[in-house]
C-alpha cells in the first residue's frame, strides 16, 4: 500500500485522477474471476496503467499479468511488413515487383500482383478464413503448399490494386516470399531480425508444442458459460496471425521502430494508400492509419481462437495503448476498448447512456431517410415500437432514447443527437469515440414501413428450441423466453427473432432472417439467410 501511495503523490493530481479512471474502466470490463487482459496506457515515459486483470488460467486461477504471453491474432501482419521491408531495404525485394519474381511456381492470377499489394490488402486475393471450408479446417497440421493451395487457383475478387479487402491469405504469402528470399523460415527470420534485434525476450512464433513460460490459456464465451478455445493449428495463421506477446514486448517493439528501420521504410509503414479513384485506403503495410481525435493513429487488432487483441500509437500525443485479452467473442472487444482507453487519456468524456422509454407513436417523428455527408443512406425505422438504423441496406440495429436526450446503439460507443429547427427534426449527427462528427441531413421521402411481428402459438414456439449445427465449430441454440424465440451462434450475443410468419423468424438487430425446416411434423433444422446466402443447419439436440 505504501508504494501505491508514493506513486501517486509523485504524480500530478491530474495524473492521479486519470490512473483511478482507467483502472475502473478496465477492472469493470475485465472482472477478476474470468478471463481477462493485460493493459498497458502509456504516455511519453509514464506507464498510466501497467497491469493484468482476470485469470490467466481459470482451472488453476492463476491471474494475469503485465509479462503474460498472449496470442496477439493479426498483430502480427506488421512484424511480417517489417520483414518485408528489412528485406527491401538489403535490395533482396521490390515492394513494386510482381508475387511470382520471388514464387515462379505459383499460379498466373491473370493479372500482376505487386508484394505491395499483398501487404496493403489490395490483392484480389480471396481470404482463406472467409471459406465455409474454414471452420472445419482450422485444425488441420498444413504445409506452406497445401495452404497456398486453398486459394491459389480460384478467381481473384477483383482487379489487383482497384479495391481493398482484408486477405489473410495476401499475408501467408507474403510469409512464403520472406522464405524464399531470406533462406530462412518465417519464425526463425522474424525471431532472429527483430525480436532478438529489439530485446523482445517474450514474443515468439506460436509453436503449440513449445513450453512457454507465463503463456495465457484462449477462452471462448458458448452457451452462457466460459469454454476453452476451440483448437487451431498454428500451421495456418502463419504470416497472418501467428505471434506471441506481452504487452510490454509490444511497447518495445513500437518505440524501437527507428532502431530496425531506416526513416523512409517507417514512413512507408504508416502510410495509409489511395485506390486509383482517389478513396483511402486507411492501411498502410501491415498498419491501420487513421485520425483519432484529431492526431494520425497507428494501430491493428487481432482476433485468434480465445484471444482478441489491440495495440494503438499515437505519435503526436505520445501515447501507447496495448490490450491483450484471453477471451474472444467480443466481450469486451480489445480493439473498441483500447480506443475508450486512449480517447479518455486525451481528455475525452464518454457518456455512459441509460434508456429512457418512449411510446411508438413519440418515436414516430424520428422516422425517415437521412443522407450522410459521405454519401449512402441511412434509415431509421420503427420495429415492434423500437426505434432501429439501417446503413445502405446493411445490418438493422436498435437505436435506444436516452434519459439526457441522445440515441444510442446498444453496446456500441458511438451516438446519435437529432439535429431540430423550429421544432422539427431536419437531421442526426452520430458522435464517434474517434472524436468524428458525422452529419447526415433528412430527406423528404417517406421513412420504411413499420415492421410488426406475428403471433405464433407457443406450443409451435416451443418445437423450434434446440441446437442447430453448420459445422462443428458453428452452432446456433434456440431458446425461449416469455413468448420470445433467442437465437445465439457460437462466440456472438443473443439476438431476438421476431416471426414473420409461422416459419420464418427476423434476426432482430442484424440484416439475418431464419428458416425452419419441417419433414413429416418434426423440426429437422434451419436455414440461415444472411449476405445473399442460405446456409442450411441441421437440429442436433
Amino acid at each position: 500500500m505504501l508504494v501505491t501511495l508514493l506513486v501517486f503523490i509523485l504524480l500530478p493530481p491530474s495524473d492521479a485522477q486519470l490512473i483511478q479512471t482507467l483502472d475502473a474502466m478496465c477492472r469493470k470490463a475485465f472482472p477478476a474471476d474470468g478471463p481477462g487482459a493485460s493493459v498497458l496506457v502509456k504516455r511519453g515515459d509514464t506507464d498510466l496503467i501497467r497491469k493484468g486483470y482476470g485469470l490467466a488460467d481459470m482451472e488453476w486461477n492463476i491471474p494475469l499479468t503485465p509479462d503474460t504471453v498472449f496470442r496477439v491474432g493479426s498483430i502480427t501482419k506488421q512484424f511480417t511488413g517489417a520483414a518485408m521491408l528489412l528485406l527491401v531495404e538489403q535490395g533482396k525485394v521490390k515492394l513494386d515487383e510482381d508475387i511470382r519474381t520471388y514464387l515462379p511456381d505459383y499460379p498466373d492470377p491473370g493479372s500482376k500482383i505487386t508484394v505491395e499489394m499483398l501487404l496493403a490488402h489490395t490483392s484480389g486475393i480471396p481470404n482463406f478464413t472467409d471459406m465455409a471450408s474454414y471452420p472445419e479446417r482450422m485444425r488441420m497440421d498444413q504445409t506452406l503448399e497445401e495452404m497456398t493451395a486453398r486459394w491459389s487457383k480460384l478467381p481473384l475478387e477483383f482487379k489487383p490494386g482497384t479495391r481493398w479487402n482484408y486477405s489473410n491469405s495476401a499475408y501467408y504469402l507474403a510469409g512464403v516470399i520472406i522464405e524464399k528470399v531470406s533462406g530462412q523460415p518465417y519464425d526463425a527470420f522474424v525471431e532472429e531480425h527483430i525480436f532478438k534485434k529489439l530485446g523482445m525476450k517474450r514474443s515468439y512464433y506460436g509453436r503449440t508444442e513449445q513450453i512457454v513460460p507465463n503463456r495465457a490459456r484462449g477462452y471462448s464465451w458458448n452457451e452462457g458459460r466460459w469454454v476453452n478455445s476451440a483448437y487451431v493449428s498454428m500451421t495456418q495463421p502463419y504470416a497472418a496471425g501467428s505471434i506471441l506477446s506481452t504487452v510490454e514486448d509490444l511497447a518495445t517493439w513500437s518505440e524501437n521502430l527507428p532502431g530496425l528501420l531506416k526513416p523512409e521504410s517507417i514512413e512507408d509503414m504508416f502510410t495509409a494508400r489511395k485506390l486509383p479513384d482517389g478513396s483511402n485506403t486507411m492501411y498502410g503495410l501491415g498498419w491501420v492509419v487513421r485520425e483519432f481525435r484529431g492526431a494520425e493513429c497507428h494501430m491493428h487488432d487481432g482476433g485468434i481462437n480465445g484471444f482478441n487483441t489491440v495495440i494503438m500509437r499515437i505519435p503526436e500525443k505520445e501515447l501507447l495503448v496495448v490490450v491483450l485479452a484471453n477471451l474472444d467473442g467480443g466481450r469486451p472487444d480489445s480493439s473498441v476498448f483500447g480506443q475508450k482507453l486512449a480517447a479518455v487519456t486525451m481528455g475525452a468524456e464518454l457518456p455512459e447512456h441509460v434508456k429512457k422509454e418512449m411510446s411508438a407513436d413519440q418515436l414516430e417523428r424520428y422516422v425517415g431517410m437521412y443522407h450522410p455527408d459521405t454519401g449512402g443512406v441511412r434509415a431509421v425505422g420503427l420495429m415492434n415500437g423500437e426505434l432501429y438504423t439501417q446503413r445502405d441496406g446493411g445490418n438493422m440495429y436498435a437505436l435506444h432514447p436516452a434519459v439526457n436526450g441522445d440515441f444510442f446503439w446498444p453496446g456500441l460507443t458511438d451516438y446519435v443527437r437529432f439535429n431540430r429547427k423550429d421544432g422539427k427534426i431536419i437531421g442526426m449527427t452520430v458522435h464517434r469515440l474517434d472524436g468524428r462528427k458525422d452529419f447526415a441531413k433528412r430527406g423528404d421521402e417517406p421513412g420504411p414501413e413499420p415492421i410488426v411481428s406475428v403471433e405464433v402459438d407457443p406450443v409451435v414456439l416451443k418445437t423450434y428450441r434446440g441446437l442447430y449445427e453448420l459445422t462443428p465449430n458453428f452452432k446456433i441454440r434456440v431458446t425461449l423466453e416469455s413468448k420470445t424465440l433467442h437465437a445465439q451462434a457460437t462466440n456472438q450475443p443473443r439476438f431476438d427473432l421476431l416471426a414473420q410468419s409461422r416459419e420464418r423468424f427476423l434476426v432482430k438487430g442484424i440484416q439475418a432472417a431464419i428458416s425452419f425446416q419441417k419433414q413429416d411434423g418434426k423440426v429437422i433444422g434451419m436455414i440461415l439467410h444472411q449476405g445473399g446466402r442460405d446456409q442450411i443447419l441441421r437440429k442436433i439436440k
